[in-house]
């Protein structure tokens, strides 16, 4: 209901006339001394820049190093575009459709387990799919099946004391 009154101020003034360079640093023409920091400041801020990149670029590439089931979803991702691509036998209809399957039962996690894929820690490739089951019917479509792993437990049987 009460409004709050406002108040326009006047914008400050610099005390010092400010230039920018390339590097988007700024720098005051006034005092000499200010403008070396900054510019160490400057190649401290692209040393730190540098050394970051360099930290994520060899992460990333470490990444694929790791288990099938410590990887991220993208790298699963990228790893299954690369086992479609080197299906080299299949038309690009049949790759499409089998890269929409193994996305699916990737989002289903049916493709979670060691024994679903082989996947080669050092070379970082996919060597297998042991649940993929490809079915070519006499003149239709290709059908791409992931079965589910089986989780049977084994069943004991506890002998009776009364017995």
């Amino acid at each position: 209901m009460f409004r709050a009154k406002t108040v326009r101020r006047a914008p400050k003034k610099p005390s010092a006339s400010v230039s920018v360079d390339i590097s988007g640093a700024s720098t005051t023409t006034s005092n000499p001394g200010t403008a070396t920091n900054t510019v160490e400041r400057n190649s401290n801020v692209l040393s730190t820049e540098n050394a970051l990149s360099a930290l994520l670029d060899a992460e990333s590439k470490s990444a694929v190093h790791r288990p099938w089931l410590r990887l991220e979803r993208g790298l699963r991702m990228r790893l299954l575009r690369a086992y479609v691509d080197k299906q080299t036998e299949m038309a690009q209809s049949e790759r499409v459709d089998l890269l929409f399957a193994l996305v699916e039962a990737l989002d289903r996690k049916l493709l979670n387990s060691k024994s679903q894929i082989t996947y080669n820690q050092e070379t970082g490739e996919i060597v297998e799919i042991n649940a993929l089951k490809i079915i070519r019917p006499a003149e239709s479509k290709v059908v791409f099946r992931i079965e589910p792993p089986n989780r049977s437990t084994k069943k004991v049987r506890r002998t009776s004391d009364s017995d």
